[in-house]
């Protein structure tokens, strides 16, 4: 998954910082090479990185999050693949397969901050 954003803030090297997407949603991305504020920026998430929960769900404090709506889902045996509209990004997530999530189905997305991570 690719999320371009841009660069709330200045960022060092190596740390964690805001990246504001483009439906002006923020989520918390590690930047390795650092970040200028106001610099476009390209981030990247694993589909089994992202946590789906159903809408309103509670997240762990400090955990960025984004609401979407299940457009597919796929049971791959021990795991089902989503496909999942949040704003104005289409995300896959992959979730253990006890997790039953209907198409059509607003759900949350929680990405850990150190699962995010600008490639430029």
């Amino acid at each position: 998954n690719l999320l371009t954003g841009t660069c709330v803030s200045a960022v060092t090297a190596g740390a964690i910082g805001p990246l504001r997407l483009a439906d002006g949603a923020e989520i918390a991305c590690l930047f390795p090479s650092g970040g200028e504020a106001g610099q476009t920026m390209t981030a990247a998430v694993r589909p089994e990185s992202i946590v789906i929960t159903p809408a309103g769900a509670a997240v762990p404090n400090g955990t960025p999050s984004l609401r979407g709506s299940v457009s597919a889902a796929s049971f791959l045996g021990g795991s089902v693949r989503y496909d999942v509209f949040a704003g104005q990004q289409a995300l896959r997530v992959v979730a253990a397969a006890e997790s039953a999530f209907a198409p059509g189905t607003d759900v949350q997305l929680a990405f850990p901050p150190q699962a995010v991570v600008s490639v430029r």
